[in-house]
């Protein structure tokens, strides 16, 4: 690693460590420079396992885009990322825990590994749901673009803050903390802070890289029309930066590397994993809109403290022990069933789901004809192009329409009615002669 990248001034323990007993063996963390590093137990004379580093600031997102006042805070959700502003800080993040859930995550068939018998399955969908991100029809290009004028703007502006121009996260933060009004600032002005806040959104959460002060934008086409960024696969494009990471680590693993660096948005298999396993009384029932707005310290270091063993290495967690929630919280292994289990039955049913079927809450209905839309798309995201769910939306459309119809011609009636009723009751009263005792 260069050293211009990772310079380490002081060793710094975990404040968790020093005011909750509980966390006394919980392994230091070194930070400097943006890098976080998790040095792993050794034990029972074993061989000192790897430390493990991330660049992943979920804390550093947090802090800047906390001083967003109303109208930039209005313009990040603007861009369709808005889910991220729900993040809460996460001063540290339990790396080791990301490692052993990278290690059990197969690649090909993208699934993360329970038990010998039960691995989940996770999607573009699955990504949507954790942090809100769109999940559009066009799949992000790092093929050249002609820039438009907010692009160059971002980075002319990133340029003139420091030598790494558009690299640099710290010139990215920068653009984002400058004063930006309504009433005064230029369309170009402010596209290129949403450009900017898309920027250091993927650059520190989604897809860190493992260098400092660093991010790459390989995906200029998205950025090139402000009004379209939301029409893009982020979710898509999250998993395409994770999976390559997955094979990383693993190869580091098998060569005996230390430290083993952790690139990707690791973070998504922790929630994910721990959304979708029951954990008592700390799992997480509420319903809620991107998921990660549940996930606050407190609630990980309990979640992931039922799934620590106490065992040193690689059996260091046990996520067989706990069962998979029954309830649908909205991922696709909810909706879909995407359980694959072992077993005979395996061959002609690779997939069945281990959630039992419920009464469906009629306050979950979809209400309109977009939420039916988003409704078929997320729990039957792979028949989305397909023309019966065209058939199924123009039906809904149509219904929708009719029940508009029907509601204003009861409405007419109703206040018709009213009408009717009230003056005949005025007209009785006019009428009526005084009492002459």
């Amino acid at each position: 690693m260069d050293s211009a990248d990772f310079w380490l001034e002081d060793l710094i323990v975990s404040p968790d460590a020093r005011e909750d007993p509980s966390c006394a063996t919980t392994p230091p963390v070194l930070r400097a420079q943006g890098l976080e590093l998790e040095l792993l137990p050794a034990g029972n004379g074993a061989p000192s396992p790897p430390a493990v580093t991330s660049r992943i600031s979920v804390q550093k997102f947090c802090a800047t885009v906390a001083r967003f006042d109303g109208f930039k805070t209005r313009l990040a959700t603007e861009t369709g990322l808005g889910g991220m502003l729900r993040l809460k800080p996460l001063p540290k993040l339990n790396l080791k825990f990301s490692a052993f859930l990278m290690e059990r995550v197969n690649v090909d068939d993208r699934s993360i590994r329970i038990d010998d018998e039960t691995s989940i399955k996770f999607s573009p969908q699955d990504v949507r749901n954790v942090f809100g991100l769109p999940c559009g029809a066009r799949t992000l290009s790092s093929k050249p673009v002609r820039l438009s004028e907010a692009c160059k703007e971002f980075r002319r502006a990133a340029a003139e803050i420091g030598g790494k121009g558009t690299h640099s996260l710290k010139a990215v933060e920068a653009i984002l903390l400058k004063e930006l009004t309504e009433a005064s600032s230029t369309q170009v002005k402010i596209d290129c802070f949403k450009i900017a806040y898309v920027v250091f959104a993927v650059g520190h959460v989604l897809c860190p890289s493992s260098k400092y002060d660093y991010t790459s934008i390989d995906y200029w086409q998205a950025l090139c029309n402000i009004s379209s960024i939301a029409e893009f696969n982020w979710c898509e494009y999250v998993l395409g930066h994770l999976m390559p990471a997955v094979e990383k680590l693993k190869a580091d693993m098998e060569r005996g590397y230390s430290p083993i660096h952790l690139s990707g948005c690791h973070l998504f298999l922790q929630i994910f994993v721990l959304d979708n396993m029951d954990l008592g009384a700390v799992t997480l029932r509420q319903h809620a809109s991107p998921r990660i707005s549940l996930f606050d310290c407190a609630t990980l270091r309990k979640m992931i403290g039922i799934l620590t063993t106490g065992v040193t290495g690689d059996k260091s967690f046990f996520l067989a022990r706990q069962g998979l929630r029954r309830d649908d919280v909205g991922y696709t292994v909810s909706n879909a069933g995407h359980i694959a289990r072992a077993g005979a039955h395996n061959e002609q049913h690779p997939f069945v789901s281990s959630h039992q079927e419920q009464t469906p809450d009629p306050e979950q209905y979809p209400s309109s004809a977009e939420e039916f839309t988003e409704h078929l798309r997320r729990l039957y995201p792979e028949m989305d192009a397909e023309a019966v769910c065209t058939l199924l939306r123009e039906c809904n459309a149509r219904m929708c329409a009719h029940m508009d119809e029907m509601e204003q011609k009861c409405q007419a009636e109703r206040l018709d009615f009213a009408d009717k009723l009230l003056k005949l009751v005025s007209k009785s009263r006019c009428t009526c002669k005084p009492s002459t005792n």
